[in-house]
């Protein structure tokens, strides 16, 4: 069972702690509570994985059967929500739902089963930057072309809001460039609490 809170905040915090990773199953039940310290849920959702699509059905309610979530990451193939956590209070942590507004939740969880920023860039692939680009290093203006080659990088080192990255030829989706180079150089990953780049995992 999940347990989270959903409340909307401006975006002035750090990045935060880490990251959760959550693999429901089909039908995995979802409870939402106002803070930590409530006792009852203020509703319950059930989870259906349907067309790509995560989908909460609302259990003994009759209000909207969806909830807008866009969280750090979610592959329903995969049955994967990866979710951004932003800071704790004892064993509850805060996490992020949906990086576009935002909106938080909270969920009780072990210290141990939060990865870190590092280790989990680390594990990214096809990496995309939403607004930087990729520079030539982190102290010069100057920017490497961008093209296919993009789809294809992966992170070699975390420098705080740097990585450094490089085409990786195995996750390149285009076999013309399994032989080749490529470009490598450094992205802003993050700025604040917003994640500055896309990817797959």
């Amino acid at each position: 069972m999940l347990v989270l809170a959903l409340s909307c905040e401006s975006s002035s915090q750090s990045i935060g702690l880490g990251v959760y990773h959550f693999q429901p199953s089909t039908n995995s039940i979802l409870q939402i509570f106002d803070s930590p310290e409530s006792a009852q849920p203020q509703l319950t959702f059930e989870v259906l994985f349907k067309n790509d699509s995560m989908l909460f059905s609302v259990v003994d309610r009759e209000v909207d059967d969806k909830m807008d979530l866009r969280p750090l990451y979610y592959n329903s193939k995969l049955a994967t929500l990866s979710l951004q956590v932003i800071s704790n209070q004892g064993n509850w942590y805060k996490v992020v739902l949906n990086n576009s507004i935002p909106t938080y939740g909270w969920i009780a969880l072990d210290a141990s089963e939060i990865e870190s920023w590092e280790t989990f860039l680390k594990t990214i692939h096809h990496i995309t930057p939403k607004e930087s680009l990729l520079l030539k290093s982190m102290h010069s203006k100057k920017s490497v072309a961008y093209n296919s080659y993009f789809h294809c990088l992966r992170v070699k080192e975390v420098y705080l809001d740097w990585i450094k990255v490089a085409h990786t030829p195995e996750f390149c989706p285009d076999k013309k460039s399994l032989f080749l180079e490529g470009p490598g150089g450094f992205l802003k990953w993050k700025d604040g609490q917003e994640v500055m780049i896309e990817f797959r995992m």
